[in-house]
């Protein structure tokens, strides 16, 4: 319908004051308010026709929508991005699978009460320790949790040989507690046979593991 068929059949028409929508929920509010409004005045053939036409306009709105998702593209290589709804789901899975490594990296930690029974102190000195950097504990719901592979009854003050030497080496390094775990315990293809800091430092070649220290962060 047009502006001049709706004047000859209603009379002159009064346009509304311009309003500009602040979100889109206000937007929407007006244009159901608008609709209603339009209904009540029109005969039922023309409220039918537009209602059709606008249902046809919403879903070829929606048709591009999605096409632009799809034709998404990289401008580098051509090849085709995930959506925003793919990417949450990449992130989201990304984030579920670190918090079960970091969970898989403390299952065998010990808490205060238990690495004080260990090396027969107080309370307080497993603490005073991880603090010191000669223990390495991370701190998981408020408490600390010490992986249990550090401690050796042979070892000077109940742990490996070399652990304090590595751990005030690492404390200028760019790595948080978990990853200093996960250093410890990830194969390393510098060291021979690919083994870990940890199998070395138990193997006694602590000079090894103080080596690739000054490693990481290096590309």
């Amino acid at each position: 319908m047009t502006v001049e068929s709706a004047t000859e059949l209603f009379g002159p028409v009064s346009y509304p004051a311009n309003r500009k929508s602040r979100s889109k929920a206000h937007a929407r509010k007006r244009l159901a308010e608008a609709d209603a409004q339009l209904a009540d005045v029109l005969p039922l053939g023309y409220v039918d026709a537009l209602a059709a036409t606008s249902e046809q306009v919403a879903q070829l709105a929606g048709a591009c929508v999605v096409a632009r998702e799809r034709e998404r593209v990289s401008p580098s290589t051509g090849e085709a991005l995930p959506s925003e709804q793919e990417l949450a789901a990449i992130r989201w899975s990304n984030l579920r699978r670190s918090f079960a490594e970091r969970r898989a990296l403390l299952v065998d930690a010990l808490d205060v009460s238990k690495v004080a029974e260990l090396l027969s102190v107080t309370r307080q000195t497993p603490h005073d320790r991880a603090k010191a950097g000669t223990l390495l504990a991370v701190r998981e719901n408020g408490r600390l949790l010490f992986p249990a592979w550090q401690f050796d009854p042979d070892g000077p003050d109940g742990v490996l040989e070399g652990l304090a030497e590595t751990l005030t080496a690492l404390r200028d390094r760019p790595v948080s507690q978990v990853g200093v775990v996960r250093w410890f315990v990830s194969g390393k293809s510098q060291l021979p046979g690919g083994a870990s800091p940890l199998d070395r430092l138990r193997a006694g070649a602590v000079a090894e593991v103080l080596a690739e220290v000054q490693a990481i962060g290096v590309s």
